[in-house]
């Protein structure tokens, strides 16, 4: 384990990055977090920091949530830290360069895809609407272009049958948690040494938005979930009960409904939706 002797910081605000978090705080790592600022969540728009803000706080960690990475005051506040080394993982922001020109070591960044392949912030998203089969971990030694830095270590995943996003995230998230506090030690200790990234086989992935969660039920039912028959009326986005069971008409096949999550409220089964909407069966999705 590393000593004392070296100082780091955590950039991150995602979910994604608590398990990582959580796991170097334990190890006595991390010697500031940094953070995006608090915004409005939910129906009420509560102001609320981010995952990574509120677990910081929990364990008394000095936290910064600047709006900009370029002002004065908050750079001086971060080399006052003199840090060895920036670890970053799903923190939001495109880190400047003089930002990246702060710690000794460089910044070393935790990327959900396996570079040069979906460079960008929604990696996961990517390779899941493709329908990969495999994804993983890449953490690169990070420079001014987005995902672009040399590869210090690479981790494949299998992606599952049916996956989804949220499962993913877990996953990868989990997998970071685990080899982390490992790369940065051999990193420091200088056993890795960065390998440039092939740009010939780069490619790009946008943000993923919420209307790129639509679903169009003129598609084939295995372009969109699993398929479970093929007898039904061609009435594309149909909502209909067949086999005693919650179905909606695609190109070819009905598609099975176990759950159902109407935007700003909770997940829940089909029986807990239907009881409140009883008209949701004969009615047609666009």
């Amino acid at each position: 384990m590393l000593n004392n002797k070296y100082k780091i910081i955590f950039f991150g605000s995602a979910e994604f990055s608590v398990p990582i978090l959580e796991i170097l705080i334990q190890n006595k790592m991390i010697d500031a977090v940094i953070s995006s600022p608090p915004k409005p969540i939910g129906r009420r728009q509560i102001i609320t920091p981010t995952p990574v803000s509120q677990l910081a706080a929990q364990n008394q960690m000095a936290v910064f949530e600047p709006e900009n990475l370029n002002d004065e005051k908050f750079l001086s506040q971060i080399k006052k830290i003199r840090p060895d080394l920036f670890l970053v993982a799903a923190y939001g922001k495109i880190l400047p360069k003089i930002i990246l020109e702060i710690p000794s070591a460089g910044a070393i960044n935790v990327h959900g895809s396996l570079l040069p392949k979906y460079r960008g912030s929604s990696p996961l998203q990517a390779a899941l609407l493709n329908g990969d089969k495999e994804t993983g971990l890449t953490f690169i030694l990070m420079d001014e272009k987005v995902d672009h830095g040399p590869i210090l270590v690479k981790k494949k995943i299998k992606i599952k049958k049916n996956c989804t996003y949220s499962e993913l995230s877990k996953e990868m998230s989990f997998l970071a948690a685990k080899i982390t506090p490992s790369v940065i030690e051999d990193f420091l200790n200088k056993k890795i040494k960065p390998l440039p990234q092939n740009e010939d086989e780069a490619s790009y992935v946008k943000t993923i938005k919420k209307e790129d969660g639509h679903v169009d039920f003129n598609m084939p039912a295995d372009k969109i979930q699993n398929p479970i028959g093929d007898t039904a009326p061609k009435l594309m986005g149909a909502v209909i009960k067949y086999k005693n069971q919650i179905t909606i008409q695609t190109f070819d096949r009905l598609l099975l409904v176990k759950k159902l999550q109407l935007e700003g409220q909770k997940s829940m089964d089909i029986s807990s939706f239907l009881n409140g909407h009883t008209d949701f069966v004969g009615s047609q999705l666009f």
